[in-house]
């Protein structure tokens, strides 16, 4: 009686191809010369890992080698494909496992560099396969803008180092902007609100209340501002109306942080008189991080100081 075999495609590429001859003599048929010359296919191994998503599993097998390239190490990955329909967005789809394929080696190895990783589909349809074979032909009528823009070197918006004079430009995008750009340190608060405060009166008489209110918000929580008279005389002298009030109303949590810097500051200084006495009693470095919840270096610090 002959046994009945599910998924006859998928156990037959993985069995064959989980045998390394196979697999090797697949990749010098197959590869790219260019690539295919610098690997070192001796060092083909394959890895236990799947990247297709739940609903593709029936349809389709995939399988990942590493190999060295050269003294890194670089990854081949096949997708099988034995569907009788083909998937418009393959070319999408494969950089999706593309990207966690080098998400799981960069788990392992977060210090190195990236790997290459290089994909391959196998398709054995009986339709000539006519789906984009890369991400740009998915995007239509914008294929050339998506060529010249996609998947180039990201822009980077520096505040500390962008113009002031450029942010004050943009009215709207520039609050959040100025915001951001001064928000570890404040050199000069009298000159930052003066140019902050008239600035929000201006997006509320924009109806930009709500905006304004949203900036005050994170005003009063993110920066280190030590001079509350300061901050509520300029308040005072620049703001009005429903943004004044919101202002004072949000002045007041300074005296709230200050009392909660005041309590995390006597809760470390319990945990370092703690953590001092059980040193000097010689108890494990482990027990006592455990207790005290500070860090190793914090306790080899207090050692060091005990003796």
């Amino acid at each position: 009686m002959v046994n009945i075999i599910h998924q006859p495609h998928d156990k037959l590429f993985r069995t064959s191809m989980s045998d390394i001859r196979v697999a090797s003599d697949f990749f010098k048929g197959h590869l790219p010369t260019a690539l295919l010359s610098k690997l070192d296919l001796t060092t083909l191994s394959l890895e236990k890992s799947t990247f297709i998503d739940e609903a593709y599993q029936s349809t389709e097998a995939d399988l990942l080698y590493s190999v060295m390239l050269g003294e890194s190490p670089a990854y081949l990955y096949i997708l099988c494909e034995h569907q009788s329909e083909i998937d418009k967005y393959m070319a999408f789809r494969l950089l999706v496992y593309t990207v966690r394929a080098i998400e799981l080696h960069r788990k392992k190895h977060p210090n190195d560099p990236l790997p290459l990783v290089y994909p391959m589909v196998v398709y054995s349809g009986e339709k000539p396969w006519n789906a984009p074979t890369d991400i740009y032909g998915l995007f239509g009528e914008e294929e050339n803008l998506a060529r010249q823009i996609m998947f180039k070197p990201f822009q980077l918006i520096d505040l500390a180092r962008l113009d002031e004079q450029e942010i004050r430009q943009h009215v709207w995008a520039g609050l959040v902007e100025f915001t951001l750009k001064y928000r570890s340190v404040v050199r000069n608060a009298v000159a930052f609100y003066d140019v902050l405060l008239p600035w929000l009166k201006n997006i509320e008489q924009q109806q930009g209340e709500s905006y304004c209110k949203i900036v005050l918000n994170y005003l009063i929580n993110a920066l280190d501002i030590d001079d509350e008279k300061l901050f509520v005389q300029k308040v005072q002298e620049h703001l009005t109306g429903n943004l004044r009030g919101e202002a004072m109303t949000l002045a007041q949590r300074f005296e709230q942080k200050g009392m909660e810097k005041g309590i995390e500051k006597g809760i470390e200084k319990e945990k370092n008189i703690i953590a001092e006495r059980l040193l000097s009693e010689g108890y494990d470095l482990a027990l006592i991080t455990k207790i005290t919840e500070l860090p190793l270096e914090t306790l080899l610090a207090l050692k060091k100081k005990l003796h």
